[in-house]
């Protein structure tokens, strides 16, 4: 028993080239963001802490 392995045809030339033109970059997205996001919260954690200090240099206006 032979199998005959051929070349894609029109249409899924196409869809095989989208789908790796999808693939590719996720993982890369992915990295990129997850460092994005943890700079973001150390950014968010010292800013936090900035405005707790000047919340508690505020006079009490009651």
């Amino acid at each position: 028993m032979t199998f005959l392995i051929g070349l894609p045809g029109g249409s899924e030339w196409i869809f095989l080239i989208g789908y790796l033109i999808f693939l590719f970059p996720i993982p890369i997205l992915t990295i990129v963001l997850y460092f994005k996001n943890r700079e973001l919260k150390k950014q968010i954690k010292i800013m936090t802490a900035e405005r707790n200090v000047l919340i508690q240099k505020l006079p009490d206006h009651r």
